[in-house]
């Protein structure tokens, strides 16, 4: 029986999902950072 592959799927979908995590954080840090630019420019 091959038995390789078990171990690896519950930590392929944890790096996958903080890698999500990673993204969408940044993403918010982004629009957060670009409205207050918006806003210091008035």
């Amino acid at each position: 029986m091959e038995k390789p592959l078990f171990p690896l799927v519950p930590l392929h979908w944890f790096g996958f999902g903080y890698t999500a995590l990673v993204v969408s954080g940044g993403i918010v840090g982004y629009v957060k950072t670009e409205k207050q630019r918006c806003f210091a420019a008035y």
